[in-house]
């Protein structure tokens, strides 16, 4: 995917996300039934519009790796820890906006004590791969 796309595809979200702010702001008070509904829509389209951009990465993250002979199931973990950061991610930053500063922490604590037992192989792997290359 060319950054031409990559790059018209984030000018979009930002677009969206500021128009959105403003009338979320403006209807915070009147009203806020129809704001919560916006939110959730504008948040759906956003992740809509970053599917083929993030396909398009793993795409080129396979082709990497198959060109490097590196396993499918290290490219695979890395995938899930990916994933991982930026479910934790998502869920930290929705408990703090609802005012759940100790859950947030809670939640980001959690994943990264999750990437790094799910990252304990990878490190592995590489230290292996590192000490092979030192003579002696």
């Amino acid at each position: 995917m060319g950054t031409t796309v990559v790059m018209s595809t984030a000018l979009r979200v930002v677009g969206l996300a500021l128009v959105l702010t403003l009338i979320l702001a403006l209807m915070r008070e009147s009203r806020p039934d129809w704001s919560t509904v916006l939110r959730l829509f504008g948040g759906a389209l956003i992740l809509l519009w970053l599917i083929r951009p993030l396909a398009a990465a793993v795409t080129s993250l396979d082709q990497l790796a198959t060109l490097a002979h590196i396993p499918g199931a290290y490219l695979g973990l890395l995938l899930r820890i990916l994933g991982l950061t930026y479910v934790t991610t998502l869920a930290a930053r929705i408990a703090y906006d609802s005012g759940e500063s100790h859950l947030g922490a809670r939640i980001e604590l959690a994943g990264k004590i999750a990437v790094l037992v799910l990252a304990v192989p990878l490190i592995t792997v590489i230290t292996k791969s590192l000490l092979a290359l030192i003579p002696g």
